[in-house]
């Protein structure tokens, strides 16, 4: 967690997950950037380079309907940084 707050400073959010019962505990970390170029280029400016990155968005199809509509919205991108 230190490297995150020395790359992004002011800019990293960190709250409770109010979704938790009394007997656990978990927190969430969010940036508060417009856009992820400019998360990158803090991550860029601390010496860090992307080394990968993956992408999955479900592909529509006429045989399978979606339970609701944010199914077809669903979509999840994967982004490795290596300090240099």
């Amino acid at each position: 967690m230190s490297d995150c707050r020395q790359v992004f400073g002011d800019t990293l959010n960190q709250g409770r997950d109010g979704d938790m019962g009394e007997d656990r505990y978990t927190s969430r970390v969010y940036l508060k950037h417009t856009f992820l170029e400019q998360a990158f280029d803090y991550l860029a400016a601390n010496g860090y380079s992307l080394i990968t990155a993956s992408s999955h968005t479900p592909a529509p199809n006429a045989f399978t309907q979606h339970k609701d509509e944010q199914e077809c919205y669903m979509h999840y991108s994967q982004f490795t940084f290596q300090k240099s």
